[in-house]
This record gives structure tokens, C-alpha cells and sequence, in this order.
């Protein structure tokens, strides 16, 4: 994979319908972070399936068996879904879960959107960093920042 995208050039890659099948969002900003998501949600899963297609689970709350059945399980009624685990570094380094997430990493499901957000102030697992489209989502310059909140605003 290449080096992480910036903030910027991921909503302009997504808003362009350029999804990748696994996302990993990193940095200090968790309202972008959010707003990725938000923007990944809105173009992967048609509104009349979304109840049906979408999981977000914080990964403290799943085990390897539990994330294989997530990532494997089928859309229905649509042509994708979306799985959206919160919090990557609270799993401990040693657990199964790395391993299952490694064996998806490497053959990821074609109808699975998955989206892997790393908290604030936490150093990225470099692992998942070379297998995913990596964003991180810094700071907005105050220029940008100041459009940001305008057009939020608007």
C-alpha cells in the first residue's frame, strides 16, 4: 500500500466513489474520523437495506470469532455492508483476533466495507497500516479549518 492518505484526499476519493474494501482511520481528530465514516455509510449502504447491512461494534467487545462472523456474513438485500470497529488499539497484542483480522487483511470479503478506527493519541498498528487504505486524519490547518466550519455551518 502507499503512504496514508490525508483527510482531504480520502472524502475526495470516497465522494468520487473510490471505496476501498478496508479503511483505517488514525490520527488526533476523532470529529473527521466521524465524518469519514459518515461519508463511507452514506455511499456504501442504500437507505431502504441500511438497518439491515450496517454493524458498529467497539473492539473491546469482540473476540476472533465474533469478527470473522461480522466480516463474513452477507449483505442482505443489497450489494454491500458495512462493518465499522471503533477503538482498534484496545485489543491486546497477543489475541486471536490479530490473527483473524490478518487472514481477512490479506482476502477481504468483495461485499464487505470494513472501516478500522484507532483512537486519538494512539500509535497506529503497523500491521493494519500496510494492508488498509490508512488515512490519518490530523489536524486541519486554520485556513482549512475555518471552510471546514462554514461549510458545516451552511
Amino acid at each position: 500500500m502507499a503512504g496514508p492518505l490525508t483527510f482531504d484526499a480520502a472524502y475526495r476519493a470516497i465522494r468520487q466513489g473510490e471505496l476501498a474494501p478496508v479503511y483505517y482511520l488514525t490520527g488526533p481528530e476523532d470529529v473527521l474520523k466521524d465524518e469519514l465514516v459518515g461519508l463511507i455509510r452514506e455511499d456504501v449502504l442504500d437507505p431502504a437495506t441500511r438497518d439491515f447491512n450496517v454493524d458498529v461494534r467497539a473492539a473491546a467487545d469482540l473476540d476472533g470469532e465474533s469478527l470473522h462472523a461480522l466480516v463474513e456474513t452477507p449483505p442482505m438485500l443489497a450489494e454491500r455492508r458495512l462493518v465499522i470497529v471503533r477503538n482498534l488499539e484496545q485489543w491486546r497484542k497477543n489475541t486471536k483476533v490479530w490473527s483473524v483480522l490478518d487472514r481477512y487483511l490479506a482476502n477481504p470479503s468483495p461485499s464487505t466495507v470494513l472501516v478500522l478506527v484507532h483512537g486519538a493519541g494512539e500509535k497506529p498498528h503497523a500491521g493494519v497500516a500496510g494492508r488498509a487504505v490508512t488515512v490519518d486524519v490530523a489536524a486541519l490547518s486554520p485556513d482549512r479549518l475555518r471552510r471546514w466550519v462554514q461549510a458545516r455551518a451552511e
